[in-house]
């Protein structure tokens, strides 16, 4: 009686933290990664864990068989109940929205596995006073055991092979295989049919992600990749298709500054900036359109791109206009987090850097847009070296580059930052435009009076101050730091 109580706190502890993860996993997907929802799913997660916890010690006062029997009942709820879970939410979160549709399940699911806690300490403790603190320590080290294994396993293995949906079935057959042990232990001869009862949602199941992914209008999703560091999606016909990561806007795979979708005519700016960039490192490659576009300056003979989700490398390989990302030899394709890799690479110099960051108010954006950040960025660049940071338009971000680079203006919804002003070489390099060589239908034609119209709307475009900024958005700017996050928790417009 002791091992099997020992052997199912671990599986319940195992199946609770892997719970936990997917949930915040979905839900973060759902709500486009606001930065709130982990504290949210935590704390509904512990809500019904404590709840379920006050029912199970509610269940130790029945005798022996009775306790067994309830267990049982306990394991075998929870192996359906996350099947069902992922139907419901599948089925109502596209109209009533992540969180909501969650909430129940969430709770649901926490309190059925948190009712088995206080079940298996009481079977598997020794009666005796002076081991039964040993005893319940052994099981609780069990679940511990579980509740460790679980999150490292799924987030650094599984994830890779498994999809969200698997996950959850996964989590359905070990408290089902936990139940048939349990049931057989208590004289539950009919148990046998739990197996066949399980083979009914295999197969059956939506996936959750899907479910509540962006698809505008009558498009078709080209590409999808679910892995560790999220899920990634394109939108379209296989060509100018959009981007989506974790379920939010990442761009568009163009590089025609014409028809300028995805505001490319930035990286264009930036790379006008500098009298002539030589190096170059891209943070943030999506699929690809950016690091594309600051290749094809012939004056480049080297660039960094830092990428942290190895599975946009696929997305790029799908698509002609931006695969020459992949075989360039100029190009240093690496799969880290942009401001770990600067970190480990001090010796790394450029004269162009461009930050191709999420919105401002996403978890995480801290990263890329802090004080802390640019102030590693700034000893990164050669003398007279330029920033481009997608800014998102936030004020606070702007305010930030303004506090740490001596020119910091925006253009468009980025912020171009340098300790040299470059206005005069943004203005005075727009020939340059016409010797970028990308693809014969996104080059300019000097020749072309609409293509001369184009170079002067990218080398022309307006730049603004802070204060300038400031005055249009109606509030001051905040610095961002690592400690404050304003741009996430206080000023997260969006």
């Amino acid at each position: 009686m002791k091992w099997l109580a020992r052997w199912v706190a671990l599986i319940v502890g195992f199946t609770s933290l892997v719970g936990e993860i997917l949930w915040v996993r979905i839900v973060t997907f759902a709500e486009s990664g606001r930065a709130e929802i982990f504290a949210i799913i935590l704390s509904v997660y512990l809500l019904g864990i404590a709840m379920g916890a006050f029912m199970g010690r509610r269940l130790c006062f029945r005798p022996a068989q009775g306790i067994l029997v309830a267990l049982f009942w306990l394991l075998f709820a929870a192996s359906i109940f996350d099947p069902i879970s992922i139907i419901a939410f599948s089925s109502t979160a596209p109209e009533f929205g992540g969180i909501l549709s969650a909430l129940p399940w969430v709770i649901g699911g926490a309190a059925l596995k948190g009712a088995v806690f206080p079940i298996v300490h009481h079977l598997g403790s020794n009666d005796q006073t002076a081991f039964k603190g040993v005893s319940f320590s052994t099981v609780y080290a069990f679940n511990l055991i579980g509740a460790s294994l679980g999150p490292a396993l799924v987030a650094l293995v599984t994830l890779d092979h498994l999809n969200s949906r698997d996950h959850f079935l996964l989590l359905a057959a070990l408290s089902g295989a936990a139940a048939v042990v349990v049931g057989w232990r208590a004289k539950l001869q009919w148990i046998v049919l739990l197996p066949c009862i399980m083979v009914i949602f295999v197969g059956r199941l939506p996936d959750p992600l899907r479910a509540v992914a962006v698809v505008p209008g009558d498009s078709s999703v080209h590409f999808w990749l679910e892995n560790k560091e999220g899920v990634i999606h394109s939108v379209g016909d296989g060509h100018a298709d959009t981007v989506f990561g974790g379920n939010v806007y990442d761009g568009v795979i163009n590089v025609d500054v014409r028809t300028n979708q995805n505001h490319i005519d930035r990286v264009h700016a930036l790379m006008l900036s500098h009298p002539e960039p030589k190096s170059a490192l891209v943070i943030g490659v999506s699929g690809g359109s950016w690091t594309r576009i600051v290749s094809a300056y012939p004056t480049v003979s080297r660039v960094d791109a830092v990428e942290i989700n190895p599975g946009y490398r696929q997305m790029i390989d799908t698509y002609d206009v931006v695969r020459s990302v992949l075989d360039d030899g100029r190009i240093r394709l690496v799969i880290d987090d942009g401001r770990r890799w600067l970190r480990q690479n001090p010796q790394q110099h450029y004269d162009v850097v461009a930050i191709n960051s999420t919105f401002h108010w996403r978890a995480g954006a801290t990263n890329l847009l802090s004080r802390e950040f640019m102030e590693e960025l700034k000893h990164h660049l050669n003398p007279g070296g330029v920033v481009l940071l997608n800014a998102t338009r936030s004020v606070d971000v702007v305010k930030t580059a303004a506090s740490v680079f001596r020119h910091a203006y925006v253009y468009g919804n980025a912020v171009l930052m340098s300790d040299v002003d470059f206005r005069p070489a943004l203005v005075g390099n727009e020939a340059r435009l016409f010797d970028v060589r990308i693809d014969p239908v996104a080059d300019l034609d000097r020749n072309s009076a609409n293509d001369r119209e184009v170079a002067r709307r990218v080398a022309g475009h307006p730049l603004m101050s802070v204060d300038m900024f400031e005055k249009e958005v109606g509030r001051p700017g905040e610095v961002v730091t690592d400690f404050n996050m304003v741009t996430e928790y206080r000023n997260s417009e969006r």
